[in-house]
């Protein structure tokens, strides 16, 4: 066979653009091998990489793309079959020196990467049941199918000499894949028996190792769709190396914001200043981990995230920051916030309901399969991909991408390597995803090699040694807390009195009315929890008009009607002017 005149992609609007399959294989393999780097995963990558779409040199794929049919062929179960040869020599070789549990750990490996690369289009069950009722390897039968159709020894054979000829020796990567996996495994079986107890710790194991498993797909996706778009000229960079020079000019935008307040008179600023000091410090210090920031609603976590997160990059050689909330009203007037200081629209991604269509995405999930024109992925790829240096979304989008099995949630997985991540009133999330919020946090921070803050004033009890699967906080729970008020500065943030009204009883709407206008000498905001008593109270207060102005805010509202109006309540309360705000929590 002549590898170098089979085709991974035909432009179907200008067939002139054709990129050789051996190119598209190497350059991904290349760039997965890259991306598995910082993980000590390279080889992983590379070898998922180099054998990912080696059904493509089937002479009826090389048909279906010359003559542009819409014929359906599995162009990824012979990379599976390839790996299957290379895991048989090996154990020819190595067979005597295992023992029964290097034995099932290199069975894992072997699975691991077939299922990687016949998944890497479509996700299928990595177990199933037959009709025989007996628990089966669907990437198993997957090969026993198409073992005899005619690509054997010789077939291998040649292309093994062929990617060596290219500087790719597949035994010697698959056998130092082998020795990465091993290492992996092992900090794996190390993080179970830490963050869970008796009888649950090989529940966290295979846990942590379905997300490696989810890690190494994502890595291979990625690589795949960023070469496919790049077929025939370099349209997507890559984004996840950041420039001295961004990270110097995201580093002057946060210091320059920290110096706009000059030097501190009042005990809020000066306490706001003895903190953003401290945060300073630990920034340039922490390693991956899992941290706390636990301070009060008026010390500026926003922006002590964002400087925290900007130093990490820059100090911490982190990838990428991600400020992730639950509640969408709190992500957009968050958002405003990070844009107004970094001043880079296009270094900013932001994701969530509000700004992108989830609908509008075709899911990049059968690539070979599209119309090959490119301009109906490149705008999924920047979308989906998650390689902006800073990602603005909420927990929805954050626990889809490790959970969620949709391809796009898939490929932005890998993105959270080596990144810093605020996640801003965890709390809120319910306890019955406690456990598998844990699990996914510790991968992470250990594997993955993130630095997670947990930024709230109402810290989870998520690392009790009551649970059967804890939160490993800190460097092995030490240093847990990036900053601990004293009791002064603690003092100086109490600044809520609260009263019990009218002895207790329940108000009306009519009360309530009453109330707001004894009040009439200050500005006034009352939060009800459904959007038609807060309408028929607007409509109340409205008649009655004891305010300089009146303001009505529900999710009711446009996002950006909503941000307009907060930001015309601020100047009316910086300019002291007696306002009225009817509002819901906006949640």
């Amino acid at each position: 066979m002549n590898f170098d005149k089979a085709y991974a992609h035909i432009d179907q609007k200008d067939r002139s653009k054709r990129q050789v399959l051996m190119d598209h294989l190497i350059a991904t393999g290349l760039s997965a091998g890259k991306q598995a780097q910082d993980l000590g995963l390279d080889k992983i990558g590379l070898l998922t990489g180099l054998l990912h779409d080696l059904g493509k040199f089937k002479d009826d794929f090389q048909e279906k793309i010359i003559n542009s049919t819409n014929k359906r062929v599995d162009h990824s179960t012979l990379g599976a079959i390839f790996i299957k040869s290379l895991a048989e020599t090996y154990l020819d070789d190595y067979y005597s020196n295992f023992d029964e549990e290097k034995y099932f750990v290199f069975g894992d490996y072997v699975h691991v990467l077939i299922y990687a690369i016949e998944s890497h289009h479509g996700q299928f069950d990595f177990i199933s049941m037959n009709k025989d009722k007996y628990f089966t390897f669907p990437s198993f039968e997957r090969i026993n199918k198409n073992l005899n159709k005619g690509y054997g020894d010789n077939f291998f054979k040649d292309l093994s000499s062929f990617f060596k000829n290219k500087g790719f020796d597949l035994y010697d990567i698959f056998s130092k894949g082998f020795d990465q996996y091993q290492a992996i495994s092992k900090k794996i079986k190390d993080l179970a028996r830490r963050s869970s107890k008796e009888p649950h710790i090989l529940e966290a194991e295979k846990f942590y190792q379905s997300l490696l498993i989810r890690l190494i797909i994502s890595i291979l996706k990625s690589a795949d769709i960023k070469d496919t778009i790049n077929s025939y000229e370099k349209i997507i960079k890559d984004s996840s190396e950041l420039s001295s020079k961004d990270l110097d000019y995201f580093e002057d935008q946060i210091d320059s914001k920290y110096q706009s307040f000059g030097i501190p008179t009042s005990p809020i600023n000066k306490a706001r200043k003895e903190i953003s000091d401290a945060i300073l410090k630990r920034s340039r210090k922490d390693g991956p981990g899992i941290y706390r920031l636990n301070l009060p609603t008026g010390s500026g976590k926003t922006l002590l995230s964002l400087l925290y997160g900007i130093k990490q990059m820059k100090y911490k050689e982190r990838k990428r920051f991600f400020y992730v909330t639950s509640y969408l009203s709190v992500l957009e007037q968050n958002a405003k916030e990070i844009r107004d200081v970094i001043k880079k629209d296009q270094a900013i991604l932001e994701h969530h309901s509000n700004v992108v269509d989830d609908q509008e995405s075709k899911d990049m999930k059968t690539l070979d399969d599209f119309d090959d024109s490119l301009d109906s992925i490149r705008k999924d790829f920047l979308k989906n991909d998650w390689t902006s240096p800073i990602i603005l979304t909420t927990m929805v989008q954050f626990f889809n991408s490790i959970f969620k099995e949709k391809s796009a949630n898939i490929t932005r997985f890998k993105s959270m390597t080596k990144s810093v991540i605020i996640l801003d009133e965890l709390q809120s999330l319910p306890t019955d995803i406690l456990y598998m919020t844990n699990l996914s946090l510790n991968f992470l921070s250990e594997i993955m090699k993130a630095t997670i803050v947990l930024s709230t004033a109402s810290q989870p009890l998520y690392s009790s040694s009551y649970l059967n699967h804890k939160l490993i906080y800190g460097a092995d729970n030490s240093n847990k807390d990036l900053f601990v008020l004293s009791k002064d500065q603690s003092r100086v943030f109490r600044r809520v009195s609260h009263r019990l009204l009218a002895n207790g009883r329940q108000l009306s709407l009519d009360d309530l009315s009453d109330l707001l206008e004894k009040e009439s000498s200050k500005s006034r905001l009352a939060i009800l929890n459904t959007k038609a008593s807060v309408k028929e109270l607007y409509e109340i207060m409205r008649a009655r008009k004891s305010y300089d102005k009146l303001y009505y805010l529900t999710t009711n509202l446009h996002a950006k009607d909503r941000l307009t109006k907060i930001g015309e309540i601020k100047k009316d309360l910086k300019d002291k002017k007696n306002i009225l705000v009817v509002s819901t929590p906006l949640n």
